[in-house]
């Protein structure tokens, strides 16, 4: 943080499946826009096998769901002709070559920026195994194909060809052969493509990873304590900010030896740990994060908080003197495959908190945010195929243009308004379903913006998020998670906040993360006390009004199976008609100056006027 449904049925989907001769093929989903899913109550309770779990983002929520079934034939696949548009070559899979770009036939080519190409990479020493980003992978993944399925609407017993398991027809398709049926578990696979569960999020920001080596406080308590107090109060996620300085470094001492990664094997300073993690390495210590989390039933949300510690934020997503995109992306690509294989990874924060000379949607290769992120996300389709969780997508601040897009003053992360009209495309649409935008949020203690001094104050924030924010469900057609706010909560500070939390309510932003739980942030303090032997209730009792019924999650470590309650939004029309909620104007508050009057000047700031 700096300045700066339970349901049985989801809406048409339609798989068209094309194969190649070695099995590799691409998926065209020609899905119609998610509709509202209908709401369950805040007990409703949904099992999943643990590695089946599938992340979604849909107006105004965060739903899971089965992993798409998949139905590996017997026999070989024959060839299909390619698919291409007329008159236009067929891409090669390359993989990622020499110049930084990824493109696989035949998807939407994934290349940088020209501008990028020449900036440094940091190449692996000899001996490293690991395919970065500019190195050309080893072979590519033979995968299973998808069977081609649709839902009857309407007609939730009618026979297709194939089966039909509570309302999913599936369509047998041509490569089926003998030994190809259906069974059973493929059925129950199936119906739990379309069971989808409400999520609630009430999470806190941990950070330390993003600075140090290891996430603060362990030296005060041990993982197992802190965890124990998450599910005492409630509490469901944890944001976990770390750098990219550190994801580069070798994981273990085998990888060390062969002189991969970057820097040296990281062991954290002995006065910032337990003594029950004396020895271990932070890649050791954050398993055991993840291990233990898991088994309590808490999600993680990975967040590249900054590039080089040293430096801080980082305006741009990539630094020109010492870190390629490409680096970058490598060093997501590192991460992610050491935890993907944990059920309560759900999330990755892209980029946290570009500013200065980031944009959005202004056509400039180089600074705008939101075209890297759908590089990002083709990036990591191809290289982690494995990873459904979700995106997160921070805001920008200044727009590229020296200057605020509005009368109100934006915090690093908080400007989302070129999403209005450039949203996340990928070209892919299931890929564009696990969007989140994720604004910051915060009060004077982090910076004293005039609208803090303003005669009318507290009278008039609602204008001033509503302005920002209060837009962002209807327009972009995705789920909102606040992914920062938080202060000392004294004073106008504690004033912000408490009003804060009201319009969250409202407008349906109640999954959040507050930032911080460790009390080290010079700012903002933290939920914690500096010794960590109590918390600040001011503060806890502030999350729970913004979220006091957060979905729970219960794993089965012998059936490998999560449970999941829903729980419900303070609102109930966030949990129904967020369509309502969404489309209601900005609070008027009675003066004429064009500069507060947030519903003219959304309008005019949108074009839509």
């Amino acid at each position: 943080m700096y300045l700066s449904y339970n349901i049985h049925r989801a809406s048409g989907w339609v798989l068209l499946v094309v194969a190649t001769t070695t099995c590799c093929l691409f998926t065209v989903n020609a899905q119609l826009e998610p509709q509202y899913i209908p709401a369950s109550t805040a007990d409703s309770v949904t099992c999943y096998p643990a590695d089946s779990l599938a992340w979604r983002s849909v107006p105004g929520k965060m739903v899971v769901h089965g992993a798409p079934f998949v139905k590996k034939p017997t026999a070989p696949v024959p060839p299909a002709p390619p698919m291409r548009e007329p008159g236009r070559p067929l891409p090669v899979d390359v993989g990622v070559g020499p110049a930084g770009g990824f493109e696989t036939a035949p998807r939407p080519p994934m290349r940088l920026p020209q501008q990028q190409q020449q900036q440094p990479f940091m190449r692996p020493p000899a001996g490293n195994t690991r395919p970065g980003p500019n190195m050309n992978p080893v072979v590519s993944q033979q995968r299973a194909i998808p069977a081609v399925r649709f839902l009857q609407e309407g007609q939730e017993h009618q026979k297709v060809a194939g089966a039909v398991v509570d309302g999913v027809g599936i369509e047998t398709p041509d490569w089926m052969g003998q030994g190809d049926e259906l069974t059973e578990e493929d059925k129950a696979a199936i119906a739990r493509e379309s069971m989808y569960a409400n999520i609630q999020i009430k999470g806190l920001n941990w950070f330390g990873l993003d600075r140090i080596n290891i996430f603060e406080g362990t030296n005060y308590k041990t993982i197992d304590e802190v965890i124990a107090f998450l599910i005492d109060h409630k509490i469901n996620a944890i944001r976990l900010p770390f750098s990219l300085e550190f994801a580069l470094t070798p994981m273990d001492v085998q990888e060390a030896k062969a002189g991969g990664g970057f820097g040296e094997l990281q062991y954290p300073d002995r006065g910032k740990i337990s003594p029950a993690y004396y020895g271990m390495t932070s890649w050791e210590i954050i398993d055991i994060l993840f291990k233990t989390a898991g088994e309590n039933g808490i999600l993680i949300l990975l967040d590249m908080h900054m590039l080089d510690p040293a430096k801080g934020v980082s305006r741009l997503w990539y630094d020109p003197e010492k870190y390629s995109e490409a680096t970058v992306m490598w060093g997501w690509e590192r991460i992610l495959k050491r935890y993907v294989g944990h059920w309560n990874l759900f999330g990755l924060d892209v980029m946290n908190e570009c500013h200065d000379h980031a944009s959005w949607g202004t056509g400039n290769p180089m600074t705008d945010f939101n075209s890297y992120v759908e590089r990002f996300m083709l990036f990591i389709n191809e290289r982690v195929p494995e990873y459904r969780g979700l995106f997160f997508v921070e805001g920008v601040f200044l727009n590229g243009d020296g200057r605020d897009p509005g009368p109100y003053p934006y915090w690093w992360g908080g400007n989302l308004m070129g999403a209005d009209k450039h949203p996340i495309d990928t070209k892919i649409a299931a890929l564009n379903d696990r969007v989140v935008y994720a604004p910051h949020i915060y009060g004077p203690d982090v910076s004293n913006m005039l609208y803090f001094n303003d005669f009318r104050f507290p009278n008039n924030l609602r204008n001033v998020w509503d302005l920002q924010f209060g837009w962002l469900i209807k327009s972009t057609r995705k789920a909102l998670v606040v992914g920062e706010w938080g202060g000392s909560c004294k004073n106008k500070d504690g004033v912000v906040q408490e009003h804060l939390a009201e319009w969250m309510v409202e407008n349906c932003f109640q999954s959040n993360f507050w930032w911080a739980l460790n009390p080290g942030s010079s700012d903002t303090d933290g939920l914690m006390s500096p010794d960590w032997s109590h918390f600040d209730p001011f503060k806890m009792n502030l999350l729970g009004k913004v979220q006091p019924d957060p979905s729970t999650f219960t794993f089965d470590k012998a059936s490998n199976q999560v449970c999941i309650r829903h729980g419900a939004p303070p609102n109930p029309q966030c949990a129904s008609n967020i369509d309502a909620v969404a489309s209601r104007q900005p609070s008027q508050v009675g003066y004429d100056n064009p500069l507060t009057n947030a519903w003219s000047a959304v309008n005019r700031l949108r074009g839509s006027t």
